[in-house]
């Protein structure tokens, strides 16, 4: 029916539209006044109706008589309110029986708690819509609470979620092929012990969302976009494939150690690790990031790339270790207004490095680099700037299309050789002592 009304609402819109072509015809006349009255008839049904719930006590959510009016909500675009009429904890079942409930709108608002559980195994709650987005929103009218989804949750479209209390816990897997963007100050927890299998992008618009499932079970499946808070309450609650853009908002870890696909640092931060490391096991570009500040530790699984972008100039800065494993990562650090693009303070270990990219990375701190594998200056400059007599490479390197220059002394392992094969090698009047140098 819905499709049909959509159908005859267009049809409204291209008769009216067209008056020049149309307009004193009799029979169309009539055909759209006899629309128009069927559009507004039909306007409940077409956006869903509303019930509130009625019963000061726990209740299944399939009986009619525990809603006002007196049939439960229980389609697409239907609104379900939970407000103020309980005046003690409660929790609603989806039914004794077996029960699916579909609505496109949940609103709660109360001083009470309220929790919505399945009732009989497997019952699911699903939000869907015609249009646009279905909305879970939690506000703070009537008083403050920490209310709980324990049902399953299927999402046919987007959820959006705005919580104003200070916790809402939705404990049940959330499963389907929408995506959940989190809106006001409130915080949203995913907690349980099942993976939620959505697959849409999580968006964090404000507020605070807190992965607290059981350590090793994904709270998160796909991507996510941080311009609120992302916290994590246990160990790898997101995807190893997921990418995680943070753009203006906070990521804490809070000591928790994190494996995702590839990590998009573009505005916003902090990123707090609090020692924990983040794992990133992409293939292609593992780590992107603009001048913003990483000061925890990094492991590179999949040999992606680490690149600058160099949208808002400045430097980037990696404070502490990066182990690479086994691969040859690639730099691919872009030529940005400020003398040094990229500047990794702490450690690096395992693999080897390419840097390609007309901007500057330069190799800096007090601990050596432990890496072996071949260390390649294909473009741009390589710059070495570690304490005198630490050193910042310890296998061979090859100078191929970029530049190696030298900030102190003694930068080199002296069992290394450097070969020269295009371009400059630049020690800027610092004693540097190597094996062999190929000068080709």
């Amino acid at each position: 029916m819905a499709q049909e009304m959509h159908s005859s609402a267009k049809i409204e819109l291209e008769i009216t539209k067209r008056p020049e072509r149309l307009s004193g015809h009799p029979l169309v006349e009539k055909f759209s006044a006899y629309l128009y009255l069927l559009c507004l008839i039909s306007s409940s049904s077409l956006f869903g109706t509303t019930a509130t719930w009625n019963l000061d006590a726990a209740g299944d959510w399939n009986v009619n008589g525990n809603w006002t009016p007196a049939t439960f909500p229980n389609a697409i675009d239907d609104t379900a309110n939970f407000l103020n009429v309980i005046t003690a904890p409660r929790t609603i079942s989806l039914g004794t029986g077996a029960q699916n409930i579909t609505i496109g709108t949940l609103n709660i608002d109360s001083g009470q708690a309220y929790t919505i559980q399945s009732g009989l195994a497997g019952n699911t709650l699903i939000f869907d819509v015609s249009a646009g987005s279905a909305v879970l929103s939690v506000t703070t009218v009537n008083g403050s609470a920490t209310h709980s989804i324990t049902a399953p949750i299927t999402l046919n479209d987007t959820l959006s979620i705005t919580t104003s209390t200070p916790t809402t816990t939705i404990l049940g897997t959330i499963q389907g092929g929408g995506g959940i963007t989190k809106a006001g100050a409130g915080l949203l927890e995913f907690s349980g012990t099942s993976s939620n299998t959505y697959t849409g992008l999580t968006t964090i618009s404000a507020g605070n969302l807190l992965l607290n499932k059981t350590a090793g079970i994904n709270a998160i499946a796909g991507d996510v976009q941080i311009g609120g808070g992302l916290l994590l309450g246990a160990a790898d609650q997101i995807a190893n494939t997921s990418t995680v853009t943070i753009l203006g908002g906070t990521w804490d870890l809070q000591g928790f150690a994190e494996t995702i696909g590839t990590l998009n640092f573009n505005t916003g931060g902090p990123l707090t690790q609090g020692g924990a490391t983040l794992t990133l096991a992409s293939a292609g570009t593992a780590l992107s990031m603009t001048n913003r500040v990483i000061s925890g530790p990094i492991a590179l699984t999949g040999g992606g790339a680490i690149v600058f972008n160099p949208a808002l100039n400045g430097t980037a800065f990696i404070l502490d270790s990066i182990d690479l494993g086994t691969n040859i990562t690639t730099f691919d650090i872009a030529d940005g207004t400020n003398p040094t693009d990229m500047s990794v303070n702490g450690f690096i270990s395992n693999g080897g490095i390419t840097k390609i990219g007309a901007g500057r990375l330069r190799f800096l701190g007090t601990s050596p680099n432990t890496y072996t594998g071949l260390t390649t200056v294909s473009l741009g400059t390589l710059l070495l700037n570690k304490t005198a007599g630490i050193n910042a490479i310890s296998g061979d390197v090859l100078i191929n299309g970029g530049s190696l220059l030298l900030g102190a002394a003694d930068q080199i392992s002296n069992t290394s050789t450097v070969t020269i094969l295009s371009s400059t090698w630049d020690l800027q009047s610092n004693a540097e002592t190597i094996s062999e140098l190929i000068f080709n």
